[in-house]
């Protein structure tokens, strides 16, 4: 596993975190902004992540 492959599987992973973090605030009865963040931002940086691996495989 390369260098480039971790850093997007990093990404992901912390990606994933803040959705999931948002879908626990969902169900604290939360405003809408306050969960909706953290789900649209979690799911951007997991897209991203996931690129990254997927761009560093096709090199390899």
């Amino acid at each position: 596993m390369n260098k480039s492959s971790k850093t997007g599987l990093i990404y992901t992973i912390v990606g994933m975190l803040c959705t999931t973090a948002g879908m626990f605030l969902m169900l604290g009865e939360f405003p809408g902004w306050a969960y909706l963040s953290p789900c649209i931002l979690g799911f951007l940086i997991a897209s991203y992540g996931l690129f990254i691996v997927l761009k560093s495989a096709r090199k390899e």
